[in-house]
C-alpha cells in the first residue's frame, strides 16, 4: 500500500509561486477585458462624436433642394442672357419640384427615409426616365440629379391638356385647353395613363406624334406653325385608321394613315407633305384658307366655301303691300 509522502519545503514554495502566477494571470485577464471594452466604448464614442461633427455641418442652415436641371442645346445655351438657368424646363415646373421635394427631406443628415420619400415623391412625377438620385451634400444641401424626359407635345383628354413626351409617356403638368403652344392630339380612344411616365394607352397617341414630327422635320417652319393639332377620332374608334390635321384658323386637313404605312388607294407621306408645302406656298396656308381639304391622293381634293350671300343685293323682303320678285 503506497504511502502519502510529506511535503518537503521546496514544493510548498513551488505550489505557491504557481497559485500566485494563476492569480496574477487572472488579475490581468480581467485588465485586460475592462482595457479592451473601455476602450471599444471610446472608440464608438469618438466615432460618433465624428459624425455628430458632420452631422453640424450638415444641417447649417436650412435644409435646400439643388437640381440638376435638364440643359438646352448648346446653340440655344449660347443665346441665353446673363445669369439665366441653362434649362428647356419651365419655372412655373422647377418650382413645383422643388417644393414637392422639400415636403418630404427633414435637416437630419442620418434620416435615410426622407430621402426615400422625396425619391418617390419626384419618380411619380413621370419627369425622369432613369438615374433619379438624392444625395446629401455639406450645407444643408440635397442634390438631385437623374436623366429627364423631354416633352414634346400634349394630349386633350377630360378638358385639359396634358403634356407627354414623343413616346407618347404623360408627364405630370396639365394646362388649359390650347395654352401649351405644343401640338395637341384630339380625341384619343383612351384616356391617360393611371401614373405619369407610363405611355398613353390606345396604340393611338404614338402615330399621332410620329405624324407631328414628320410634318416639323418637312414643312418650312412657318408653314408647321400652323399645326395646331392631329385628330385621332377616325383612327381606332371609326375603324378608318386616318387622322385629320387641324390647322390653327379652325381649318381641317385629311391626311390619311400613319406616316409608315399609308392606306390603301393614298399616296405615299412624301407626297402628302409636298402637297402641303406647295399650298403654303401659293397661298400663305397649309389648308389653302379652305374649311376641309384632302391630300391623301395625287389631286388635291379642296372643298369650295359657302359663299354667304351679299344683304345688299338681295331682294327686298315681302311684306304687307310690297311686292314679290319672282
Amino acid at each position: 500500500m503506497a504511502s502519502r509522502k510529506k511535503p518537503t519545503r521546496k514544493t510548498r514554495e513551488s505550489a505557491d509561486a504557481g497559485a500566485a502566477w494563476a492569480a496574477a494571470a487572472r488579475v490581468a485577464t480581467v485588465s485586460a477585458t475592462v482595457v479592451l471594452v473601455l476602450g471599444l466604448f471610446a472608440g464608438l464614442a469618438l466615432g460618433r462624436s465624428s459624425l455628430q461633427a458632420l452631422a453640424a455641418e450638415t444641417r447649417a442652415g436650412e435644409v435646400k433642394v439643388a437640381f440638376d436641371w435638364p440643359p438646352l442645346p448648346a446653340q440655344a445655351a449660347a443665346a441665353l442672357p446673363p445669369g439665366a438657368i441653362n434649362t428647356w424646363l419651365d419655372p412655373q415646373t422647377r418650382d413645383v419640384l422643388e417644393r414637392l421635394t422639400l415636403a418630404e427631406l427633414t435637416d437630419d443628415p442620418f434620416d435615410g427615409g426622407s430621402l426615400a420619400k422625396a425619391h418617390a415623391a419626384l419618380a411619380n412625377t413621370g419627369w425622369f426616365s432613369s438615374g433619379l438620385t438624392l444625395a446629401r451634400e455639406a450645407g444643408g444641401v440635397v442634390r438631385v440629379r437623374g436623366n429627364w424626359r423631354p416633352p414634346y407635345a400634349v394630349v386633350r383628354s377630360r378638358g385639359t391638356d396634358r403634356l407627354v413626351t414623343y413616346a407618347g409617356e404623360a408627364l405630370d403638368k396639365l394646362y388649359e385647353p390650347g395654352q401649351s403652344g405644343l401640338v395637341v392630339v384630339l380625341n384619343p380612344s383612351r384616356e391617360a395613363p393611371a401614373r405619369p411616365g407610363e405611355a398613353w394607352p390606345g396604340g393611338d397617341v404614338q402615330p399621332a406624334l410620329v405624324l407631328a414630327e414628320f410634318l416639323r422635320q418637312n414643312l418650312a417652319p412657318a408653314a408647321f406653325a400652323q399645326v395646331e393639332g392631329i385628330d385621332a377620332a377616325d383612327y381606332l374608334r371609326g375603324g378608318r385608321r386616318q387622322f385629320v390635321i387641324v390647322v390653327r384658323g379652325g381649318g381641317r386637313v385629311t391626311w390619311g394613315g400613319p406616316v409608315d404605312v399609308p392606306l390603301p388607294g393614298e399616296e405615299p407621306s412624301g407626297v402628302k407633305v409636298k402637297h402641303l408645302a406647295t399650298l403654303h406656298q401659293r397661298t400663305g396656308r397649309i389648308d389653302a384658307g379652305r374649311p376641309n381639304i384632302d391630300v391623301r391622293y395625287k389631286t388635291v381634293l379642296i372643298e369650295s366655301p359657302v359663299v354667304p350671300a351679299d344683304p345688299t343685293t338681295a331682294p327686298p323682303p315681302a311684306g304687307p303691300g310690297a311686292p314679290v320678285t319672282r
